[in-house]
């Protein structure tokens, strides 16, 4: 049985943290992004194989963001780590929605989709 790769073992050069502070957030992937928030994994389980799990279950980043407590505890994240990575999702959803102006003009429907996709995604039932 192959022993997964943790975080630890690999080189100094290659680790997500160490690559975010050195080069930014760009030279990243999604899951690398992700197991950053995550910090560690489970016996037998690197945070990258767990991040990776994540992402493909919920579909991308985008899939986190309608995603529930329950949900992300069914993927195998405990309670800190679920809480930390739902934060962070609103903490993104919030700085997205403060760039949206009150009154913006919704010239193309590209701008339509994301304004209301930015106000009305986490709501438990549709609103007119």
């Amino acid at each position: 049985m192959n022993r997964p790769q943790m975080v630890r073992d690999l080189p100094q050069d290659e680790r997500p943290r160490e690559r975010l502070l050195r080069f930014g957030s760009a030279s990243l992937s999604d899951s690398e992004l992700v197991a950053i928030l995550l910090r560690t994994g489970r016996r037998g389980r690197s945070v990258l194989d767990i991040s990776r799990e994540l992402l493909q279950h919920c579909e991308g980043l985008t899939g986190l963001l309608g995603s529930c407590p329950r949900a992300l505890r069914r993927s195998g994240l405990g309670p800190a780590k679920t809480a930390a990575l739902l934060a962070a999702v609103e903490i993104g959803r919030r700085l997205a929605k403060a760039r949206l102006p009150d009154r913006e003009l919704l010239a193309h429907p590209s701008a339509v989709a994301s304004y209301l996709s930015l106000r009305y995604h986490l709501k438990g039932q549709e609103i007119m």
